[in-house]
């Protein structure tokens, strides 16, 4: 299951569009969030075809994807 903060939509990409990159990657990177924990971002394609890139951490305890930004690349 994929978890949504309301930041995630903030650019007009809905969660099909999200879990579309998500399940379907053309990159993943793996790096450090500004409070130092792990972030990860893909890139792929929404169903309108624009190139963008989702940003997530995991959830501490349940371990799930936490979409936070998703945006044109």
């Amino acid at each position: 299951m994929v978890l949504y903060k309301e930041s995630a939509r903030k650019h007009g990409y809905n969660e099909r569009d999200i879990e579309r990159v998500l399940d379907h990657p053309i990159t993943t990177t793996e790096g450090n969030a500004r409070d130092g924990s792990l972030m990860v971002v893909k890139t792929g394609f929404a169903s309108n075809a624009d190139h963008i890139e989702v940003f997530y951490q995991y959830h501490p305890r349940s371990g799930e994807p936490v979409v936070f930004h998703a945006q044109k690349c």
